[in-house]
């Protein structure tokens, strides 16, 4: 799952006489990754493990988060009525280092486990295309080519982010 503020701080110039703006857009970004099983994330010493959950544990959850500072510079063509607009361009992630956390009931009580830190890559960047509809509701697919997490002992995958958003 994915929360994000892409546009906290918003500089932007529009071409005289056309539909196209150029903007640069500062923002924050939380990025979380699950499992629902009885595999947990661990950070140990700046790398990431893959462990069990006790034996016996029930309603467990797993999940690594990572804070993101964001700068995307980006262009949009808008239709010639206004009433839609396309966006897209890279979104450059300042990542700070993950935290790993995981949840379960044992026993008839609720644990919750903290982890070591888990590092990052310090800079990657996203592709983003959004579709935008009466200055309201945007639609977007957001991709990241390159592992978030840095990955000596752990597998590497890349993430599809599909979802929307109000503006305000």
């Amino acid at each position: 799952s994915e929360v994000g503020f892409p546009s906290i701080l918003k500089l932007a110039y529009d071409f005289p006489g056309r539909q196209v703006q150029l903007s640069i857009n500062g923002g924050y970004n939380i990025k979380r990754f699950k499992t629902r099983s009885d595999i947990r994330f661990i950070g140990e010493n700046g790398n990431l493990v893959l462990g069990q959950t006790p034996s016996g544990a029930t309603k467990t959850k797993s999940m690594i988060t990572v804070h993101s500072w964001t700068l995307s510079p980006l262009i949009s063509v808008k239709n010639s009525r206004n009433t839609f607009k396309i966006v897209t361009g890279p979104m450059v992630n300042f990542n700070r280092p993950a935290t790993t956390i995981t949840k379960y009931h044992l026993d008839d009580k609720k644990h919750k486990e903290k982890d070591g830190k888990v590092d990052t890559v310090p800079v990657t960047v996203d592709l983003l295309v959004a579709f935008d509809i009466e200055d309201f509701l945007d639609i977007y697919v957001k991709f990241a080519p390159k592992s978030v997490l840095k990955t000596d002992n752990f597998p590497s995958f890349t993430t599809w982010s599909i979802g929307f958003c109000f503006d305000l």
